[in-house]
């Protein structure tokens, strides 16, 4: 059975007895219409919002009246903003300590030195630099393997003209 889109008046075959439109302005259609439903809601929500009534709240920290739309408000803004301050603080000292463990003795597993620290460390500084050369020459060498597998994978035109690039831009550098 053939039905007509409702949207651009073209003849479509429906996969359900309900279908109004042809895919092509299915997908359109619901965005237009899923973007009309939020409107509507944002708008009854601002409505709402501006009809609620006025409701005054005793604030926590200082005992001062505080006008509010809602129940939620519980500071008068000194004491909010001086709560927040204090919070910040508190974060601030949490995230500053939890990075830390004082005065930490540790050994280092490669060298077998024992370490004092206040950082979370592995190793002793002189080990810590000889795990990162190789960590960096373990990478070089993975790029490398990498490249060289890109490189055969590409046509031999390919291949030189990038290779005189480079050749290039190695000249360049020498001089």
């Amino acid at each position: 059975m053939i039905k007509i889109c409702v949207e651009c008046q073209n003849e479509f075959i429906p996969t359900n007895n309900v279908q109004k439109y042809c895919k092509s302005c299915a997908a359109r259609v619901q965005r237009r219409q899923t973007n009309e439903a939020w409107q509507k809601k944002k708008e009854e929500n601002r409505i709402e919002r501006k009809s609620r009534p006025l409701l005054i709240v005793k604030c926590e920290g200082c005992g001062a009246d505080v006008m509010s739309k809602t129940n939620q408000k519980r500071f008068c803004k000194k004491c909010f903003l001086d709560k927040y301050k204090e919070g910040l603080a508190e974060k601030k000292k949490l995230r500053h300590l939890g990075g830390m463990n004082m005065n930490k003795n540790f050994k280092c597993p490669i060298c077998g030195i024992e370490v004092s620290s206040h950082y979370n460390k592995k190793y002793c500084e002189v080990c810590r630099e000889l795990v990162l050369k190789e960590r960096n020459r373990r990478l070089a060498k993975q790029r490398a393997e990498l490249l060289q597998e890109y490189f055969r994978t590409m046509p031999k035109e390919e291949q030189l003209r990038r290779m005189e690039l480079i050749s290039k831009k190695l000249l360049e550098e020498e001089e």
